[in-house]
């Protein structure tokens, strides 16, 4: 089986508000629980032994625990037991782990690694702006990391989205964000504050409903690469999007769920 996401996302409000009805020794119980889960795959063996030796305690203890606990769990199939939204969450961490997995690029033979921050549980990668990572060189594709964003989280996948399609979206007269100015570097600096100022405002609107973005960035590429503008499209098309959207219903999974609105907003301009 292969290693699960280092992080989960974690809602504390959340959290807090669905478990006031258990002891503390219970949610001590269930929190452990829903880390073992994490740990298998998003899911547990439902055998009584098993989850107690799982947990470090008596199989008395789990017993008088497990009826209060068991109205939270559902079953992930025959014979294993899951929760509902941590096993959206695991699939959510897995999906970004598998693109950011697919993108990162290779490093050659000799040259050491660059250490990845590491990641606190529960908590969105923060952007880093002190510098680049030690290491970060210019690779074949064109593609040059962003040095204000550490290695890993939804912050980097998006801004390599950007990025790869700079060179294409430069000589596009509706993507204004990404032009060059004047100067050796001017072009470039331009980029990178417009990246970035992209990226926050995107994980922002997310944030703004509980959410994050889908993992399937090359959809972000490609309209870039289409002429779509990053804050007059794909941005406003996000808010206007999610300012629809109710609590509790499908989060979205991709960012063709967007699309609709993205492709309006641009035909709007023509």
């Amino acid at each position: 089986m292969p290693a699960p996401p280092p992080y989960m996302r974690f809602y504390p409000d959340v959290y807090l508000r669905d478990t006031i009805g258990l002891t503390v020794e219970e949610q001590g119980v269930y929190m452990r629980l829903l880390c073992e889960m994490w740990q298998h795959g998003g899911k547990i063996t439902n055998d009584d032994r098993i989850i107690a030796k799982a947990l470090l305690i008596h199989l008395n203890k789990w017993r008088k625990v497990k009826p209060q606990l068991m109205p939270y769990l559902s079953e992930h199939s025959p014979g294993y037991l899951t929760q509902k939204k941590l096993r959206e969450e695991y699939k959510f961490s897995s999906g970004v782990m598998r693109v950011l997995k697919k993108e990162t690029p290779q490093v050659s033979t000799g040259v050491t690694s660059p250490v990845s921050p590491q990641v606190t549980q529960g908590v969105t990668p923060l952007v880093n702006q002190t510098g680049a990572a030690p290491g970060e060189q210019e690779i074949s594709n064109g593609f040059q990391p962003v040095a204000w964003l550490p290695e890993g989280g939804v912050a980097r996948a998006l801004a390599r989205a950007l990025d790869q399609s700079k060179s294409k979206s430069k000589q596009n007269k509706n993507y204004r964000h990404l032009e060059d100015g004047g100067g050796e570097n001017c072009g470039q600096l331009e980029f990178e504050e417009s990246t970035r100022r992209f990226v926050l405002e995107v994980i922002e609107a997310f944030e703004a409903h509980r959410l994050q973005p889908p993992p399937d960035y090359d959809v972000v590429k490609s309209w870039i690469d289409n002429g779509c503008d990053p804050f007059l499209h794909i941005l406003k098309a996000v808010k206007t999007t999610l300012g629809r959207y109710q609590r509790g219903g499908d989060p979205p999974q991709s960012w063709r769920y967007f699309a609709k609105e993205v492709y309006q907003l641009k035909r709007k301009e023509k």
